[in-house]
């Protein structure tokens, strides 16, 4: 039997200090997808614009922020 699952592609953004607590609110870690990266001008800010495009064009699925201690 073999059971096919859908892959997303996930990057990781390892913050600290007040982007951490801007943009991981309750100490949590946050997924965002294109929409929700959109409406974040900070988060965009810390992504390189290859790494916008590539969310753009559905090469990556999320953006998680995580804490980087």
């Amino acid at each position: 039997m073999q059971i096919e699952t859908s892959v997303q592609k996930v990057v990781q953004l390892l913050l600290k200090g007040e982007d951490y607590e801007a943009l991981c609110p309750n100490d949590e870690d946050t997924w965002y997808n294109l929409e929700e990266v959109q409406e974040q001008p900070l988060l965009k800010r810390l992504l390189s614009s290859g790494t916008l495009e590539n969310l753009k064009n559905g090469y990556i699925d999320f953006i998680v922020c995580r804490g980087n201690w």
